[in-house]
């Protein structure tokens, strides 16, 4: 086990499990996270460094911003539905296959922008790790 700092709380987080095959999805989803609405589901197995989540956002349609700064440095990528982003003084809206990358000191918040859920992957350094994206032209 492991102590690691996990989106401002501090909790134990185990290296690696070892589940039997008729009861691996029950077991997945007991390792989902709840907060405000909002379903996180870690992906990274170690503790520290850049940490992976698969969130997923409720309807937001009547939902106001309110956006925060902490340390750190974040990248979204919307898998389904559309990101509402506020970032800064930018108020922006992401579609499935869009990202964002962003210092965490800049006031920021997100959620779902219509009356539908909206589900995207957020890498998260908290040192400013930041997640570098390489391309190589084809021949």
């Amino acid at each position: 086990l492991a102590k690691m700092r996990n989106m401002g709380e501090a909790c134990t987080a185990a290296n690696r499990f070892y589940v039997q095959r008729g009861v691996a999805e029950e077991f997945a989803a007991k390792l989902e996270v709840h907060r405000s609405g909002r379903t996180f589901v870690p992906l990274t197995r170690r503790a520290g460094g850049l940490q992976a989540f698969k969130m997923i956002c409720p309807p937001g349609r009547d939902e106001q911003p309110d956006p925060r700064t902490h340390e750190g440095y974040e990248w979204l990528y919307v898998l389904e539905g559309r990101l509402r982003l506020v970032l800064g003084d930018r108020d922006l809206v992401l579609k499935p296959g869009e990202a964002a990358e962003f210092d965490t000191h800049v006031p920021h918040w997100f959620g779902s922008a219509d009356e539908r859920p909206v589900e995207l992957l957020s890498l998260f350094g908290t040192q400013g790790e930041r997640a570098h994206v390489r391309a190589r032209a084809g021949r």
